[in-house]
């Protein structure tokens, strides 16, 4: 008997097999582009949206356009699938319109059912069940297509109408959970932002121990508070080897390491030790900058690592440094002809001069932020442990 794993108890009914276009009715999409989208108008989705925006269920539309002769008119239960893409991977995937009136842009597939078709269930089956097969039937090499012809031979297991939208509307209520986790994670990025903002511009101080202000803070170059750290060491099993990028400090990876492209043995890395505030001259604009957490390591001299000196505390210059406000003041020191390469070199970084809090203040400051942060993290993990629930129940629900 054709049943998935897990099944809602009132529905017994065998599934049956149901080739795509006996579905429903298939259509392309034409005409609009990023650059016929505006702050106002009709709604409208592009095919880059299905990757970066939106899952299986489109229930609030991003995009507006005034282009209102463009496009092809989509409505609610209409099934969208990218008609190109870069790999047969990405292109296989479907989301359905939870809405109406929307206009659909070119490069995608508009599937429409029939009344007796949930096309959020059958979006969510297209993502889980049946993506290898949507991503065996694309073509091509640097960009890869998906054609209405290809995806009518596509074959679903349809369950009672009834048994369609009791799956849809559980997962879609899964996809709520985790929607609301997202934007908890949002409010709370957001939050400490604007915490960062008031605390240094001294809008909100906090008190010492015993209940007092603590001192006003005091004109300090960076010079008086990092060190440039100018060891270096040769590719070994001393260090292991990172790299830097916005995200942090992380080892390299097979994948990533040109290393094969070095030609001479005797190349030094720069060595950077726990603690350190590193970036990368030419990417600072990019918010390349970021507190060694990972431990002492070596990765390309082209970066620079500083060390925080004594009377300092390192998790405070990390949350003063990393700051986008400081880093586009800290830009007026850029040098270059090519914005590309338009680079903030050490010794002008260094000169860079602000208020600072003593130590005491430093650290509270530090602390405080470190438990908020430790908060968006843990909030975080919630959202991967809703995914994992969703992607366990996916698996489970679909033949």
């Amino acid at each position: 008997m054709r049943t998935p794993q897990i099944r809602f108890s009132d529905y017994q009914d065998e599934w049956h097999t149901v080739r795509f276009d006996r579905i429903g009715n298939f259509f392309k999409g034409s005409g609009l582009s990023k650059a016929d989208l505006s702050t106002f108008g009709t709604p409208c989705v592009l095919y880059g949206e299905l990757y970066t925006t939106y899952e299986s269920v489109i229930r609030t539309v991003v995009s507006k356009t005034n282009s209102t002769s463009k496009g092809v008119q989509g409505f609610e239960n209409d099934i969208l699938i990218p008609a190109s893409g870069e790999s047969a991977l990405d292109i296989a995937c479907a989301a359905t319109l939870e809405v109406d009136n929307v206009l659909i842009g070119g490069d995608l597939n508009i599937i429409r059912p029939s009344k007796e078709y949930d096309g959020r269930f059958i979006a969510y089956q297209l993502n889980v069940a049946r993506k290898k097969d949507l991503a065996k039937l694309a073509q091509g090499a640097s960009v890869v297509h998906l054609y209405n012809n290809s995806l009518k031979k596509v074959e679903l297991n349809i369950p009672s109408k009834n048994e369609q939208q009791k799956i849809a509307d559980f997962l879609s209520l899964l996809d709520r959970r985790i929607e609301e986790q997202q934007k908890k994670v949002k409010a709370l990025r957001e939050q400490k932002k604007g915490l960062l903002q008031k605390l240094f511009r001294r809008e909100i101080r906090f008190k010492d121990e015993q209940g007092n202000d603590f001192p006003d803070w005091k004109p300090q170059k960076l010079t008086k508070i990092l060190k440039e750290r100018k060891l270096y060491a040769q590719k070994g099993k001393e260090y292991p080897h990172a790299s830097l990028s916005k995200e942090g400090i992380s080892l390299k990876t097979d994948r990533y390491n040109r290393d094969f492209l070095v030609t001479s043995v005797d190349k030094k890395y720069k060595i950077t030790k726990l603690d350190d505030i590193c970036y990368n001259p030419a990417n600072l604009k990019f918010g390349v900058i970021c507190r060694n957490k990972m431990g002492s390591a070596i990765f390309s001299p082209i970066y620079v690592t500083f060390e925080v000196q004594s009377g300092f505390d390192s998790n405070f210059m990390e949350y003063y440094l990393c700051r986008n406000d400081f880093i586009q003041k800290v830009r007026k020191y850029e040098e270059g002809t090519v914005y590309e390469r338009m680079a903030v070199k050490p010794e002008d970084f260094l000169k860079y001069k602000d208020e600072f809090p003593n130590i005491e203040e430093q650290k509270k400051i530090g602390q405080f932020f470190i438990k908020f942060d430790l908060k968006i993290v843990n909030e975080e993990k919630r959202i991967e442990e809703l995914r994992k629930q969703k992607q366990g129940y996916l698996q489970q629900m679909f033949i």
